[in-house]
C-alpha cells in the first residue's frame, strides 16, 4: 500500500504560486482561505451544485473530499462578483 502524501500546511500558506499543488483537502483550504469548516462545507455544496464549478469537487471516498485549487479560486471570485446580484452571471 502506498504511503499517503504529506502536505506541509506552512509551506502551502507561504507559497502563493502553488504550482505543484493541484488538489487540496478541507483542512488545507480552511487554512489557506482562513474560513471555518461550516462555511467551507456550504461553499463546497454550492460549488458542486453549479455546473461551471462542479468539476472542482471530488469525492474519491465517502470521507475524503478533494478540491481543485484553481477551480476553487474561480468560484470564490465568482461569489465575490455575484454577491449582491439577483441574477447571477
Amino acid at each position: 500500500m502506498p504511503k499517503p502524501i504529506q502536505i506541509d500546511l506552512e509551506k502551502v500558506a507561504l507559497d502563493p504560486d502553488r504550482a505543484k499543488i493541484k488538489y487540496a483537502n478541507k483542512a488545507v483550504i480552511m487554512k489557506m482561505y482562513s474560513i471555518s469548516k461550516p462555511s467551507l462545507e456550504k461553499w463546497l455544496s454550492k460549488m458542486a451544485d453549479l455546473d461551471e464549478f462542479a468539476d472542482g469537487v471530488l469525492h474519491p471516498t465517502h470521507k475524503i473530499v478533494l478540491v481543485q485549487l484553481d477551480v476553487f479560486d474561480e468560484f470564490v471570485r465568482w461569489m465575490d462578483l455575484n454577491r449582491y446580484r439577483s441574477k447571477k452571471i
